[in-house]
């Protein structure tokens, strides 16, 4: 027996030996009867050696003392364990370190205490601690939407971010599941996602579009990452963020970007198209000016009249087709003065319900009282006219509807920057026609080429009505918009700035050509004239008119010798002809 109780003694000091905390054995009155120091750190709890049997008063510090024993008494009377930590300073490092006590009652009128530095849990704690506010600040304050969610997909965190963007508190996030929120068309990519970043650490980044509390759509561009427990897959934590402006500033560039690229394209063909019909109509200027003469030298009963009124009327309609040209190219020459649209649309209209499709109807709704636009009506004509006919080509056969109409919009800048083209326009109020048909309609692919020159859809077409249209328009500073989809019809919206001019005076087309001839015939001039142009075949054939009709004509190749030779007759001269576009100096500057 006394064997058995000195191995079990053995043992146990074995066992306090190699224990890393201070132990020591108090009784009720404080005396110190037994102790082992701790092996592992400075004995910073004493300061003496040897104090077996000594108070705690005499070896320990004594707001330490006076603590340990308030806790002696309440270990004796409860006979349950306390707990409680003190800090002292080390005596030989001089800086504070913090203890844990436990102290439990061991015999009669006796506890055991158990010291054990925690200096470094302490720090570890406060670098937590710290670590954690850090995270929460973080979390908190972010302008990102930052949330977590269990395997099962039911959220667990959401940020101040995420509450405002979604709506949601985040008491009521954490009764709902994250596949809730999704759009139905992105909840399996969402799920995807989910299956894949749990068989895989690789980032995981996608865009979807979650519904929020008041039923919007918010487009997400979304991160997520693992948080593992005890080297296990616990929860998962992402971050979305709002991407619907960036979105839209994309589509807003990429449209920008193809309407340069479409701008750029159209001004290297005008330049083309511009050159061919400044060229081609000085050619047609000799041929119709030849022709007009040879007129006036026959009788109709001649058999070469009919022959030369018909060189005539083609010349003619060639000029229509250089004056499309140049309206594409944007350097026709426009009479601007203050016109009605109305008047102009109804003109037009009615002009042309004899030529346009039978099965069409042709329909007004044109405000009486619209403001006026500074504009030619001979080029507006031209853009009514094409619009309608394409109305009419859209219907065909089929019975069908064009509508009419005109009326004012107030624009700002959002609006006008999704015109066909826009220029920069600036806000402001706006003269709208509107041509719409209830025919074929067009594909998107369709759409995007309507105004390229030569393109067209008709059998026998041109593909340079359109064109045209865009560049009288773009002349005018308006813009269009285009609204079509197959089987559903066209709508035509051109837009033109209004202007501040009375009612007075405004109308379709001045001058009557009937009158006009009427007035020359038999009409002699006298004086002299001065024409400035360089081509020859367009000077000769102006000389030549003029000259029939009385006058002595003087010519010029360019701008200067038109100055000059004004200089030398200019007491003789009683009217000059210029052409504008010279080599030298200009119609305009000289």
């Amino acid at each position: 027996a006394e064997k058995a109780i000195t191995e079990a003694l053995q043992r146990n000091r074995a066992i306090i030996d190699v224990m890393p905390d201070s132990m020591v054995r108090i009784s009720r009155d404080g005396t110190i009867l037994d102790f082992k120091l701790d092996t592992q750190y400075e004995t910073e709890l004493w300061h003496k050696k040897g104090f077996l049997n000594a108070s705690i008063y005499d070896v320990m510090e004594e707001s330490v003392a006076r603590t340990g024993m308030m806790y002696i008494q309440r270990t004796l009377e409860t006979n349950t364990m306390q707990v409680f930590e003190y800090q002292s300073v080390g005596i030989t490092t001089g800086l504070p370190r913090d203890h844990e006590v436990r102290m439990v009652v061991c015999g009669q009128d006796e506890v055991m205490t158990i010291t054990r530095d925690i200096t470094e849990q302490k720090v570890a704690e406060k670098a937590l601690r710290e670590s954690e506010e850090r995270y929460r600040e973080l979390f908190e304050n972010a302008n990102d939407v930052i949330y977590t969610h269990d395997l099962d997909g039911r959220f667990t965190s959401l940020n101040k971010a995420g509450e405002r963007l979604s709506g949601y508190t985040r008491e009521e996030a954490v009764q709902m599941d994250v596949l809730s929120v999704i759009a139905p068309e992105y909840v399996q990519r969402a799920a995807e996602m989910i299956a894949s970043k749990l068989d895989s650490e690789d980032p995981t980044q996608y865009e979807l579009e979650i519904i929020i509390k008041d039923n919007r759509r918010v487009l997400l561009e979304v991160s997520t990452r693992i948080i593992y427990k005890d080297g296990l897959p616990n929860s998962i934590q992402g971050i979305a963020r709002d991407i619907t402006e960036r979105r839209k500033a994309e589509e807003d560039r990429k449209r920008l970007e193809a309407q340069i690229q479409h701008a750029q394209k159209l001004e290297g063909l005008g330049v083309l198209a511009g050159g061919i019909a400044h060229d081609f109509n000085n050619l047609l200027v000799g041929m119709m000016g030849y022709a007009g003469l040879a007129l006036t030298k026959l009788t109709p009963e001649s058999v070469a009249y009919g022959y030369v009124e018909r060189i005539e009327a083609t010349a003619q309609r060639a000029a229509e087709l250089t004056n499309q040209l140049l309206a594409y190219s944007g350097k026709s020459t426009f009479i601007i003065r203050p016109l009605n649209l109305s008047t102009l649309a109804v003109e037009m209209g009615r002009l042309l319900s004899a030529s346009i499709s039978k099965k069409a109807i042709l329909k007004y709704n044109c405000s009486p009282d619209l403001p006026l636009i500074h504009g030619d009506a001979a080029q507006l004509h031209q853009v009514i006219m094409n619009l309608i006919t394409n109305a009419s080509d859209a219907i065909g056969d089929e019975p069908g509807v064009i509508s009419i109409s005109t009326r004012t919009i107030k624009a700002d800048r959002t609006y006008l920057s999704k015109t066909f083209l826009n220029d920069n326009l600036g806000d402001g109020l706006y003269v709208c026609l509107e041509v719409s048909d209830t025919g074929c309609g067009m594909d998107a692919t369709t759409l995007q080429r309507i105004f390229d020159p030569f393109f067209t859809t008709k059998f026998a077409g041109r593909g340079l009505g359109l064109a045209a249209v865009l560049g009288i328009v773009r002349g005018h500073k308006g813009a269009i918009k285009v609204y079509s989809e197959p089987s559903n019809g066209t709508t035509f919206k051109i837009l033109f700035p209004a202007t501040a001019f009375d009612a007075d005076g405004a109308d379709g087309e001045s001058g009557d050509a009937a009158r006009a001839k009427n007035v020359l015939a038999g009409w002699q001039g006298s004086g002299t004239l001065l024409v400035a142009d360089d081509e020859t075949t367009a000077r000769q054939v102006a000389k030549d008119a003029l000259e029939t009709y009385g006058f002595k004509v003087i010519g010029a190749v360019n701008g200067k010798e038109a100055v000059e030779m004004f200089q030398q007759h200019q007491d003789e001269i009683v009217a000059v002809l210029l052409d504008l576009m010279m080599p030298v100096m200009s119609g305009e500057e000289a």
